[in-house]
C-alpha cells in the first residue's frame, strides 16, 4: 500500500472519502505515512468541510490532531459557524479543547451560535476530573459574552443558573457572581438568586 498510493494519485482524488480510511489503520506507521502523504499531495480542492470534520471527527488522537492541523490550513471563514457546530458535538476531550480555541473567533457576539453551543458548554463543565484549562477557558468566555449585550445574557443566563448548582464549589462561586454582574448590569431581568444557592463555608 505504500508503494500503491503514490502511483495512484488520480483515483485517490476520485475517491477521496473512500481513500481517508487509511488514515484510520491500525499500524501507527502506517498513519504516519498516511498524514505525510495526504498532506503534502492535496489542496483545499480536496480538503473540503466535510473531509476535514470527519477527519477530526475520529476516535485516534493522532487522526484527530491531523485533522485540527489541516483545519488551521484550509479553514474557510464562511464555514466557520458549521465548523464550530460540527465539532462541538464531538464528545472527545481533545476536540472539545480545540473548539475552545475557535470560540472568540467564529461565535463571539453571535446570539444563536451560542444558544446552538450550549450543550458543549455543559459537557464541557460538567467534566469535573479532567479539562481544568479547558473548563476554565470556556467560563471565562460564557461571563464575557453573558455581560456583552442583553440578548446574549437571556440566552446564557440559564447556562449560568445550571452552573450555579453543580458540585464544585468554585465553579458555583463563579456562578453567583457572573448572575450578581448580569442583575447589575440587566436589572430588568429576573435573576433568582437564592441565599440557598450560596456554597456552604
Amino acid at each position: 500500500v505504500w508503494n500503491l498510493l503514490p502511483q495512484n494519485k488520480k483515483r485517490i482524488r476520485t475517491h477521496f472519502s473512500e481513500a481517508l480510511r487509511f488514515l484510520e489503520v491500525n499500524w501507527d506507521d502506517s498513519r504516519a505515512f498516511a498524514f505525510e502523504f495526504f498532506e503534502q499531495n492535496f489542496t483545499e480542492k480536496e480538503w473540503t468541510l466535510e473531509h476535514l470534520i470527519r477527519i477530526c471527527d475520529s476516535n485516534r488522537e493522532d487522526v484527530q490532531a491531523f485533522g485540527q492541523r489541516l483545519l488551521s490550513a484550509y479553514f474557510v471563514n464562511k464555514d466557520s459557524s458549521e465548523y464550530l457546530r460540527r465539532l462541538s458535538q464531538h464528545p472527545d476531550k481533545n476536540v472539545e479543547s480545540y473548539v475552545t480555541k475557535l470560540l472568540a473567533d467564529y461565535a463571539s457576539g453571535d446570539v444563536e451560535q451560542l444558544g446552538f453551543l450550549i450543550p458543549y458548554f455543559k459537557r464541557v463543565l460538567s467534566r469535573i476530573n479532567f479539562g481544568r484549562r479547558t473548563r476554565d477557558a470556556v467560563l471565562t468566555f460564557i461571563h464575557k459574552e453573558a455581560l456583552a449585550n442583553r440578548e446574549q445574557a437571556i440566552v446564557l443566563q440559564p447556562l449560568i443558573h445550571w452552573l450555579s448548582n453543580i458540585h464544585v464549589v468554585s465553579d458555583r462561586a463563579l456562578a453567583l457572581e457572573m448572575l450578581i454582574h448580569l442583575q447589575r448590569q440587566y436589572p430588568d431581568l429576573k435573576m433568582a438568586i437564592k441565599p440557598t444557592s450560596l456554597p456552604s463555608q
